[in-house]
């Protein structure tokens, strides 16, 4: 996952809100109309850099194609239904991906906001199989996983139960996605292996960490793992 830094809300939603205020209206989401909603959506995708604010995959370029994912559910907290730092773009099944399902798979459940917090990136490492999993977790523990139990884990460590929620309903883990994860790894680390100076391990870095919508950069938190990494190997 990786962090999504949000820029100050676009002038057409303030104007929106601002509109349906004057006339003593709640700023509903339901009610938002094209240009209000364009606008939002080329926005996002800006900000996103054109990736799937959960998985990480390239969003399509339609906008029928993707979705406006709320954050903290619209029907359970309608005071940010329009709320711009509530609101991002997640994959969907629309795209016709097997793995586009990220706003279906969250759907009304709260999740901790590993996407807003500036240290995203921290909080998650990734095997060679193409798995996620919490930072703090072995790859040992890992293995073992199956044989140990959510309170154990909350005992001991609730930071790692939590992120383990997390990529539990986002199913961030379903098969086809680790397979695309794990394929994605093994090119990335062939490219790797060449590096033998921090520049050009730095220049790889930067090139993920300042992808756009142009060049969009899928599994770009997959990608920096694995080079940051490395960068530590070398003297």
């Amino acid at each position: 996952m990786l962090f999504i830094e949000k820029s100050k809300p676009p002038r057409s939603l303030l104007k929106f809100v601002a509109l349906q205020k004057s006339v003593n209206l709640h700023p509903s989401y339901k009610d938002l109309r094209s240009p209000y909603i364009d606008d939002l959506d080329t926005i996002l995708y800006q900000q996103q850099r054109g990736v799937c604010c959960y998985c990480m995959q390239v969003l399509p370029q339609s906008s029928s194609l993707r979705t406006r994912e709320h954050f903290l559910p619209e029907s359970k907290f309608k005071l940010d239904e329009v709320n711009y730092y509530n609101l991002y773009l997640a994959c969907t099944e629309k795209d016709g991906t097997n793995t586009g399902h990220c706003d279906k798979t969250k759907g009304d459940i709260l999740i901790s906001k590993y996407i807003g917090h500036p240290n995203c990136e921290d909080f998650f490492k990734y095997n060679r199989k193409g798995e996620i999993l919490p930072q703090k977790l072995s790859f040992e523990e890992w293995g073992k996983f199956s044989q140990s139990t959510k309170n154990d884990l909350f005992e001991t460590s609730p930071e790692t139960a939590e992120i383990l929620a997390t990529i539990s309903i986002l199913r961030l883990n379903q098969k086809e996605l680790v397979n695309k994860r794990k394929d994605f790894i093994s090119d990335i680390l062939k490219t790797i292996m060449f590096f033998t100076s921090r520049e050009q391990c730095e220049s790889e870095i930067q090139k993920y960490k300042s992808s756009s919508v142009k060049n969009p950069q899928r599994f770009a938190g997959v990608a920096l793992y694995f080079l940051r990494e490395h960068l530590k190997k070398i003297v």
